[in-house]
């Protein structure tokens, strides 16, 4: 399903075009909701995150 889902959305050069979007908010599953992230609300791989707890390194392969 989120694999159509990602197939209809508008291409990111759209994004600005708020009649779309609304537009394609309105096809989402109820259980889905459209958000936005600016770039700096992204930081780095996922596996870094923050508030994630730090993998300590076994001593061999450090």
């Amino acid at each position: 399903m989120l694999a159509q889902i990602v197939a209809t959305a508008p291409p990111a050069h759209e994004l600005h075009d708020t009649e779309r979007l609304a537009a394609f908010h309105l096809t989402l599953p109820q259980h889905l909701s459209l958000i936005a992230l600016t770039t700096t609300s992204v930081i780095g791989p996922w596996s870094q995150r923050p508030g994630r707890p730090r993998a300590t390194t076994h001593p061999s392969h450090s």
